[in-house]
């Protein structure tokens, strides 16, 4: 099977998102992890979690990035897909994370992802939990 990228795809997805969530009109990112080592950094901007893996040659495979909240968070975009161009590493079962009581970069609970090397997901809290 061949695969055709479309790298047109990508950007217009990228505008939607913004549409959709009003992602640059939201107030400044509030950064709450960044390391040097794994080469990672996350950021909320408005209600969206923003994590990228930068890392040229290591994935990590259940890598803890704190949130406040709660509950499950959605993969609204990931730039790992194939049809961006990705290698298709997370599959659509991981694509709905929830929460571990478990304290992260300062907050209270976290989120254990899967981050293919030199990939971005961007998350959403789809539903809160209560303890």
């Amino acid at each position: 099977m061949v695969f055709i990228i479309n790298y047109f795809l990508f950007d217009k997805d990228m505008m939607n998102l913004d549409e959709k969530e009003r992602v640059l009109s939201r107030s400044v990112s509030q950064i709450h992890h960044v390391d040097d080592n794994t080469k990672v950094i996350s950021y909320w901007r408005g209600p969206l979690l923003f994590i990228f893996n930068f890392h040229p040659s290591n994935s990590y495979e259940r890598y803890s990035v704190g949130v406040e909240e709660a509950g499950e968070y959605q993969v609204i975009l990931n730039t790992d897909e194939k049809l961006y161009g990705g290698e298709g590493l997370i599959g659509h079962d991981k694509y709905l994370q929830k929460t571990i009581g478990k304290r992260v970069d300062g907050l209270r609970n976290c989120l254990e992802v899967s981050l293919p090397r030199r990939t971005a997901q961007v998350y959403k809290l789809t539903r809160i939990l209560r303890k």
